[in-house]
């Protein structure tokens, strides 16, 4: 009896563990479903959370109305892989930000009168039995006539009593005064003339840009030079080494930073009639994409940029993300550097190449390149990511809302 109320015990302990192992599978498949159905409704959520402000490219690219125009073929580029011979042969190619294609200094060039000039004349005349002073109450030997100021008219003629009407225009002032000599000794005793030239108007250049008082401002009889117009204009409204010039005279370009035009006097060249001096802001940039402390384009104005500074100014690499040998600086380079640094003599036809320089960080070296390359305005440097970071993230977003399946394992344990 003992053995068999035994065994029904072990029958009874078997059957309420059974009983509880069901329990509990239903009860797991029960969470199970809660589960799904709780996954399920937060990707629907998800879904319309995700559907922006906007059409999705699908909406756009396949559009029944768009008409679409497809490149024949990929554009090649090049594809460089930057060590410091590399980065010497750039640097050698470098084009100065400060100048470029400045002009060649002419000289003052000969002043002659021109329309719009504003003369001062006067008309001296000696006699042996003097002329009578009646301001002075006096006889003197000589009698100076001044006359009102003459404007040089759109025909370039000036009124000049006694002898009326003559022409001024393309004269210089010496010639003028000759020629009224001459004119007025037919009805003069022996007149001498004295022509000054008081306001330049037909020789004028414009000053234009960042300065105090843009404006029109005249060259003067013994020449105006390119700072004195700038000055006369009152000078940059930014500092001359975040401060760029510009002058065009006649469709030729020259440019030249302000701070190198102040140190440097070759560039302080003697300026032209209608010469334009345009004053800009010197606005060099680049930007930074992918896995670096923040994608943003940065200006900078030093002529020499190092692709070591550009990185650091733009926050550096992300230490995690970033995959340091995926540092890559796209540029347009013409293609006689493209042939120098090894491209085919036929592979690329125009006058630039697209280029990408790529930097391997992991290199000890490479700190030596980043250190001499030269970084261009316009220049796009893009740090690709780890693709161990990229697995991770992929990961971390499954697992936040995927309970893993040690939890279960915990639970189970646990109860």
């Amino acid at each position: 009896m003992l053995f068999f109320r035994q065994e029904n015990n072990e029958s009874s302990l078997t059957t309420m563990l059974l009983l509880k192992n069901s329990a509990n599978l239903g009860q797991k498949n029960e969470d199970n479903h809660v589960i799904k159905q709780l996954t399920g409704i937060f990707l629907c959520a998800t879904l319309v959370a995700c559907q922006g402000t906007g059409p999705r490219t699908r909406a756009i690219v396949e559009s029944p109305d768009a008409v679409v125009i497809s490149a024949e073929k990929q554009e090649p580029f090049l594809l460089i892989e930057t060590n410091r011979a590399v980065a010497d042969k750039v640097a050698a190619s470098h084009k100065s930000t400060k100048t470029t294609n400045f002009l060649v200094n002419e000289g003052a060039g000969p002043v002659v009168i021109g329309v719009g000039d504003v003369l001062d004349i006067a008309i001296v005349s000696t006699n042996a039995n003097g002329f009578i002073d009646f301001t002075q109450s006096s006889v003197s030997p000589v009698s100076s006539t001044p006359l009102p100021p003459q404007t040089v008219s759109s025909d370039g003629m000036v009124n000049v009593p006694p002898i009326g009407r003559v022409n001024a225009r393309g004269q210089s002032v010496q010639q003028f005064e000759s020629f009224l000599t001459r004119r007025l000794g037919e009805v003069l005793v022996e007149p001498s003339v004295i022509v000054n030239l008081t306001e330049r108007n037909s020789a004028q250049v414009n000053v234009l840009g960042d300065v105090t008082a843009p404006g029109r401002y005249p060259i003067t009889q013994d020449g105006r030079h390119l700072i004195d117009a700038i000055s006369a204009a009152g000078g940059p409204i930014n500092r001359p080494e975040d401060s760029q010039v510009t002058v065009d005279r006649k469709g030729k370009i020259g440019k030249v930073a302000a701070d190198r035009l102040l140190a440097n006097p070759r560039y302080n060249i003697h300026l032209q009639p209608n010469d334009v001096i345009t004053v800009t802001s010197a606005r060099n940039i680049f930007t930074v994409l992918g896995a670096s402390s923040e994608n943003q384009t940065v200006t900078f104005s030093k002529d020499k940029l190092t692709l070591a500074e550009a990185l650091g100014s733009a926050g550096g690499l992300q230490n995690r993300r970033a995959d340091k040998s995926g540092v890559f600086l796209f540029r347009e380079i013409p293609t006689r550097v493209a042939k120098t640094l090894g491209a085919g003599p036929d592979q690329f036809t125009g006058d630039t190449v697209p280029a990408v320089f790529q930097f391997d960080l992991a290199e000890p070296t490479s700190l030596f390149t980043v250190g001499k390359f030269i970084v261009e305005s316009g220049d796009i440097i893009y740090i690709s990511e780890s693709i161990t970071e990229e697995v991770n993230g992929a990961l971390s977003a499954f697992t936040a809302f995927v309970p893993a399946p040690v939890e279960y394992v915990r639970a189970e344990t646990i109860n």
